[in-house]
């Protein structure tokens, strides 16, 4: 786990081997130590805004962890409800964080508890020190276990209500998906979650604006305001024959049970994939 890179793994990044006599040897600071063909380092972070260098970049082998179509669903979801139920959403965050503070509460208090026991010589029933101790300790933490069974029962009243937004994180989530499977047609097509978040957020912002009150009826043109906008910013940089791909794909994912019919042209085709989702490349 590091936060920025020690000097002193240079050699190892940049591969600096020796041979001498049979043996394959690395410098570190200023030892030579035997080098292992199968060795191999991993190097982490948990800071998803770490800036690497392209020095670095160009020596070891990125993996990125922070965004995965998981993940990806979680932050739609999250989005969604703090736009449609913001209160809702500040009531979710506030009752994890509470969560979390009870629990390491918790944990220390068993600390303590294992400190008493461990520092006692002889008898723990003899010393009223520690008996007294415990108890307090016992009392203590059975608080803790209350407050956190009550704000359990609350997350779940609000993880009823969230729940309906789930249908809709999960057509972002298989958008996602779509997206990094168009890397299969070309290696040109990088559609980052950067840049799906933000179509995200702009028709986000847009339905904001409307006046509808019924929740379904938002979501459903919150769906096809996703689609159709998804059509016109990604379709505009696909080659041509791909936006047929595209269109067949993204029109199976907006209507699942609609049968696209074989069209006498290409441009017949591309118009019927179109409308299928009210989107026009």
């Amino acid at each position: 786990n590091v936060e920025k890179i020690d000097p002193i793994l240079n050699p190892i990044l940049n591969k600096e081997l020796q041979r001498t006599g049979g043996r394959t040897l690395v410098r570190i600071g200023t030892e030579e130590v035997d080098y292992s063909p199968n060795f191999r380092i991993i190097l982490s972070t948990k800071n998803p805004a770490v800036q690497l260098t392209p020095d670095l970049c160009s020596r070891v082998t990125l993996v990125n962890f922070t965004v995965t179509p998981d993940s990806l669903e979680s932050q739609s979801l999250s989005q969604v409800v703090k736009s449609m139920k913001p209160e809702l959403e500040n009531q979710r965050a506030a009752l994890l964080k509470l969560q979390g503070e009870q629990n390491v509460k918790l944990r220390e208090l068993e600390e303590k508890m294992l400190a008493k026991i461990s520092a006692c010589e002889g008898s723990i029933l003899d010393d009223d020190a520690v008996v007294e101790g415990m108890e307090v300790l016992m009392k203590e933490g059975a608080q803790v276990e209350e407050q956190i069974s009550k704000s359990s029962e609350v997350m779940m009243q609000v993880h009823q209500v969230v729940a309906r937004f789930e249908p809709f994180a999960a057509i972002c989530r298989r958008l996602f998906v779509l997206l990094e499977g168009l890397r299969e047609l070309s290696f040109l097509y990088e559609f980052p979650a950067k840049m799906f978040m933000d179509i995200l957020d702009h028709i986000l912002t847009e339905n904001a604006k409307s006046k509808e009150e019924d929740e379904a009826v938002k979501i459903g043109k919150l769906k096809k305001m996703l689609f159709s906008e998804m059509a016109a910013r990604i379709g505009r940089g696909l080659q041509y024959d791909d936006k047929i791909v595209f269109g067949l794909l993204l029109a199976k994912l907006s209507k699942p049970d609609t049968t696209i019919c074989p069209a006498q042209s290409t441009e017949e085709l591309i118009q019927q994939i179109a409308e299928s989702f009210g989107a026009d490349f």
